[in-house]
């Protein structure tokens, strides 16, 4: 066992060695990125877990030195192959008693299937299908289907301790948001690993401002924990990190989910008393601040003027979910195809590509067989999470329920980093345990 181990522990490293090196231009590149590609989905149908703990340390950044379709990719390559050792163990009928039901994992493959459909269905009548299909699969791959490969992962993965996972999640949010700030303030190094950090005077070192809020924010409650573990002090610099990550973003959207997400997992942790909610109000009210003076400014007349901006995104978001719907109604079958609402006129004028709504989005794209599959999946992970709540770790509550918040209005899934955390999160919830998880994690000192 100890050698299987250490060779487990070999091969993550050269997986992570390979990474690395494939962000460098030039040969390196060349050489390092199939080698990643090759050890990375190795490493997850060899080793599952090895496979999940490995794509939420590299998630964050670019996949490598390569086109942002195929970057977008090879952030997930483990991920991928971890989903693909599970759902073939789950075919030869080999299931762990706290995994969900047989046909919960098919409808997630179903799923994962139909969102790759989307391609397809996009450019069926295009002169340039082939062309236009092959730049959106990696980016298929990487977002929707990873969030579903990180659920069905993550959900299979109840028999070992969740403390390395909610270590390799702390381990992932510091780093990442420290190297956010770097890339923000223009170290040059840094524009191999990261995407343009500044967008219109917004954080989006991790692929665009919100995906970059809401990945930090889902992150951060399993973060937290995993610091509050070691030292109290560890925790509030994890919160007051990833707070200050989230409102550079100056996205409104994770910061609400934050909030809701932060009380659930201390109502069901019983610590929500009078102290904790004063403590709450009192952080809500400072990032709220913060969050006011990055987005709409310092002054009243520049808050004003914003606001105007503020109200016309919130109008589209409105049009976006009507124009998901109305996608829907028009093709019930099939949906529009990938980036449907670039195709309605109304969304497609102001450049919306996704109903900003997770669910209507998997409808808009893949009609009615896509939103109910995959809106399966969501509602079973919910219904597990409420029926076990007395039982599933306060955090991977509170990580959940800023998935499900932030998807209101946002798409989680639409970059890798918010997906993988979203399936982390969800799958967490979607396990039949049968004793609370916190008893299984180490304890710190």
């Amino acid at each position: 066992m100890a050698r299987l181990t250490r060779w487990d522990v070999a091969l993550a490293a050269f997986a992570w060695l390979s990474w690395f090196g494939g962000h460098f231009a030039g040969p390196v590149s060349d050489v390092a990125i199939p080698a990643w590609v090759v050890t990375g989905l190795a490493l997850g149908l060899l080793r599952p877990r090895f496979g999940l703990l490995v794509t939420i340390l590299v998630v964050p950044y670019l996949g490598g030195a390569a086109e942002r379709p195929q970057a977008e990719l090879l952030r997930v390559i483990p991920i991928l192959g971890a989903a693909a050792r599970v759902g073939v163990d789950r075919l030869r009928g080999r299931r762990s008693l706290r995994a969900p039901h047989g046909e919960m994992v098919g409808l997630a493959l179903v799923a994962a299937c139909l969102f790759l459909l989307t391609a397809f269905t996009a450019y069926r009548e295009s002169s340039r299908a082939e062309q236009l299909v092959l730049a959106a699969l990696p980016w298929l791959l990487g977002a929707p289907v990873a969030f579903l490969a990180t659920w069905i992962t993550a959900a299979h993965d109840a028999e070992l301790p969740d403390g390395p996972i909610i270590d390799a999640v702390l381990v992932s949010t510091v780093v990442a948001c420290l190297f956010a700030f770097v890339a923000w303030w223009g170290a040059p190094w840094t524009a191999s690993f990261a995407y343009p950090a500044d967008v219109s005077g917004r954080l989006a070192a991790f692929g665009y401002p919100t995906p970059t809020g809401v990945g930090v924010a889902i992150a951060l409650p399993f973060a937290v924990v995993a610091a509050r573990r070691r030292h109290l002090l560890a925790a509030a610099a994890v919160l007051t990190l990833g707070l200050a990550t989230v409102v550079l973003t100056g996205s409104r959207g994770p910061l609400i989910a934050l909030g809701v997400g932060g009380f659930v997992g201390l109502a069901v942790s019983g610590r929500l008393n009078a102290r904790t909610i004063l403590a709450g109000a009192g952080i809500a009210m400072v990032a709220a601040a913060a969050l006011v003076a990055v987005k709409y400014g310092t002054t009243p007349q520049q808050i004003l003027d914003t606001l105007a901006a503020v109200n016309e995104g919130d109008a589209q978001r409105v049009q976006s979910w009507r124009d998901a719907i109305e996608m829907t109604l028009r093709n019930p079958l099939a949906g529009g195809g990938w980036g449907s609402l670039s195709r309605a006129q109304a969304s497609g004028s102001a450049g919306i590509a996704a109903s900003h709504n997770m669910i209507l989005s998997a409808f808009a794209d893949g009609g009615v067989p896509l939103g109910i599959t995959f809106g399966g999946v969501v509602l079973y992970s919910v219904l597990t999470m409420w029926s076990n709540r007395r039982r599933i770790a306060p955090y991977a509550i509170a990580g959940a329920t800023v998935l499900l918040v932030t998807s209101l209005w946002d798409v989680p899934n639409l970059r890798s980093y918010g997906a993988v955390m979203g399936g982390l999160a969800l799958g967490l919830v979607a396990r039949q345990l049968s004793h609370p998880a916190t008893a299984k994690l180490p304890a710190h000192t």
